[in-house]
């Protein structure tokens, strides 16, 4: 197998990595725009070393907001400005207040603004990719939503939608989206497959609050941490939510370099309290396939995607 999205430098973690099978030569380009801080790979700069890590596409979040609240939001910022933070005018449509920015819209809700630099960069390693490839397969690490909620978002945030076509254009062939324990939905854009979430494949750990968590977030009337609960014997309530343990393996059909059709295996990853089945992925049984693909017709439906339940199997047929 081949790796992809890391490395000892940026031009090095933006490079797709190349496996030569013997129907022709794929290509993966990876990177993420959820990371931890200073996980970023760069190249060496002037008297700076080169930094190994990880292929970026840095976000700037937009908050849309309506005008009575961007009012209260430029009032506040007038009043606590500063020579460092200097007020807004009073007839500024967007405003920066604490680090976040806000702007006038019809409707509240959240825009994802790309960093030019990343986004050139991204789509010029899928051009090079498809310059000696075959198929070249795009994927994205990305925890943003429509509504800054991470999981059971079916709809993806405005940025990723624009990135997956620019993708798409510059030459990708499949896109994979993830990040979200929980499926999005899935697109045919000029005959290519956009799987926007594809949900988790195995998961093997629960969300526990450190003792530092406990003492500063969540102290009793004495001031102390409460005593650790009992461990639940299932994953709800009290453990990871449901929706996590939904998942899709998604197999497309190619004829020659086009892609004929896509189908959709559901997968029940064991939302049990047993920690030797928990987590692992098994084909799902007839009710929960139903019910997993049902979702999948609902949140590809805006995109246009017509999805056909074949038995426990979703199928696209892509004209």
């Amino acid at each position: 197998g081949v790796t992809a999205g890391g490395g000892p430098n940026l031009q090095a973690a933006r490079r797709a990595g190349v496996l030569t099978t013997p129907k022709g030569k794929v290509a993966l380009v990876s990177a993420a725009s959820t990371f931890k801080a200073n996980a970023g790979a760069n190249d060496a700069f002037g008297e700076v070393g080169a930094r190994p890590g990880i292929s970026l596409l840095r976000t700037r979040t937009i908050h849309l907001v309506t005008a009575s609240q961007l009012a209260t939001i430029r009032q506040l910022a007038t009043e606590l400005a500063s020579p460092l933070k200097p007020a807004p005018r009073p007839d500024a449509t967007e405003v920066v207040f604490e680090g976040e920015t806000y702007r006038l819209a019809d409707e509240p809700g959240l825009k994802y603004e790309m960093d030019l630099y990343d986004h050139a960069g991204l789509l010029k390693a899928v051009r090079e990719a498809k310059a000696k490839a075959d198929l070249v397969v795009f994927t994205i690490h990305a925890h943003e939503s429509a509504t800054g909620v991470d999981d059971d978002t079916p709809q993806p945030p405005d940025f990723l939608v624009k990135l997956f076509h620019d993708a798409v254009d510059a030459g990708a062939d499949v896109i994979l989206g993830g990040g979200p324990h929980s499926l999005r939905g899935v697109e045919i854009y000029k005959g290519k497959v956009v799987l926007y979430g594809m949900g988790v494949f195995f998961i093997n750990g629960e969300i526990r609050g450190l003792q530092e968590s406990a003492l500063h977030l969540f102290p009793d009337r004495t001031g102390h941490a409460p005593p650790p609960k009992p461990e639940e014997r299932s994953v709800r309530p009290g453990g990871n939510p449901a929706s996590w343990y939904d998942g899709v393996v998604a197999i497309t059909e190619f004829d020659g370099a086009k892609a004929k059709a896509v189908r959709l295996y559901p997968l029940d990853l064991g939302n049990t309290y047993d920690r030797s089945r928990r987590g692992i992925p098994h084909l799902a049984d007839p009710a929960n396939a139903q019910r997993i693909l049902a979702d999948l017709q609902r949140d590809s439906a805006p995109f246009g995607t017509k999805i056909a339940i074949e038995g426990d199997v979703g199928v696209i047929r892509i004209p």
